[in-house]
């Protein structure tokens, strides 16, 4: 589990043991003069070491930048590494100012077969979604996964990696559409439309080598899960259509490609889960109930049909732990 500790400006660590009891916290990440973690993601590569994205914001908060950071199997961990601190902004003129940078929103990272990290996030300078990922060489190669054509684009990013490596992306689009964009890591910065509703929290997982997506509607306020077809449709379905449900959510699916939707019920003031099981409709589960209970949902699921996950309960200000089957 990582986190930040919002006070202190630090990323904090802990691993749970098999028997279920946390380790105390160790200290990650801490720059002096920065703010760390407010975007912040996690991932086990193939050897279950840690792979750890998060961006760094200056106390004068001109400077976001996204970097990287990762374990080796002792648990030593390697130096922080830079994924964009703002290479992408234009060059300044003479006599000019540089532009402030403003990366790394909604940082997604997953890692590929070879266990290399690849990075999805938001680049606020120019209002795009944006991969990365480290050449054999060291360096950062990025490619923009849409163009800032009718307005800002690119928030909620989220990431899947096909059996092939390919690399897929699902974003919301803020501009004049405000619709969900899909994008694959291959077709440059021609994007298509998943849905038309003004979709945020965009949450997208791999479903038999297919990307599949969930997401909240946030004129209706209902949510939406859809996968795409074979011939690059989308086929799309209203899971929950109650009105104030589907905040925060998150899809994941387990090994028997059972897709799981975590999210926050407004009605019920609960973190709740709904499942779609080989056989029969979507089934609903209660996760937790409680004022705020279910925000910044992040989920994952294990072996033996069981799904684990972290969340903030604003009620009480506490990251809570959940796992269950």
């Amino acid at each position: 589990m990582v986190y930040a500790d919002a006070d202190a400006g630090t990323i904090l660590y802990k691993i749970r043991s098999e028997d279920g009891q946390w380790s105390d916290a160790s200290i990650l990440v801490d720059e002096p003069g920065y703010y760390a973690g407010e975007h912040l993601d996690i991932t086990l590569d193939s050897y279950d070491r840690p792979h750890v994205a998060f961006t760094l914001l200056s106390e004068d908060g001109v400077t976001r930048g996204l970097y990287y950071v990762s374990a080796d199997v002792h648990g030593n961990w390697s130096a922080i590494y830079p994924v964009d601190d703002g290479i992408n902004n234009p060059v300044p003129a003479e006599g000019e100012e540089r532009t402030p940078t403003d990366v790394g929103w909604y940082v997604d990272i997953k890692v590929t077969s070879t266990n290399s990290p690849v990075f999805a996030y938001m680049d606020n300078n120019r209002g795009v979604p944006v991969v990365a990922a480290f050449s054999q060489n060291g360096e950062t190669e990025s490619l923009d996964q849409d163009l800032n054509i009718t307005g800002t684009t690119g928030e909620f990013v989220s990431l899947a990696i096909d059996n092939a490596d390919g690399i897929h992306t699902v974003y919301h689009n803020d501009g004049f559409m405000n619709d969900v964009r899909y994008t694959h890591w291959d077709s440059y910065t021609f994007s298509e439309v998943v849905d038309p509703r003004p979709g945020i929290f965009t949450t997208m997982t791999m479903i038999e080598n297919e990307p599949c997506v969930s997401f909240y509607d946030d004129y209706e306020q209902d949510l939406l899960y859809g996968c795409r077809q074979d011939d690059g449709s989308w086929l799309r379905q209203q899971v929950l259509k109650d009105g104030n449900v589907g905040a925060y959510s998150s899809l994941v699916v387990t090994k028997e490609n059972v897709p799981n939707i975590l999210y926050y019920d407004g009605n019920s003031d609960s973190l709740r889960m709904m499942h779609k099981p080989t056989i029969g409709g979507w089934k609903q589960v209660e996760v937790d109930q409680g004022p705020g209970a279910g925000a910044h949902i992040s989920a994952a699921a294990g072996p033996n049909h069981n799904l684990f996950m972290s969340y903030y309960d604003q009620g009480t200000g506490a990251l809570k732990f959940a796992v269950g089957q």
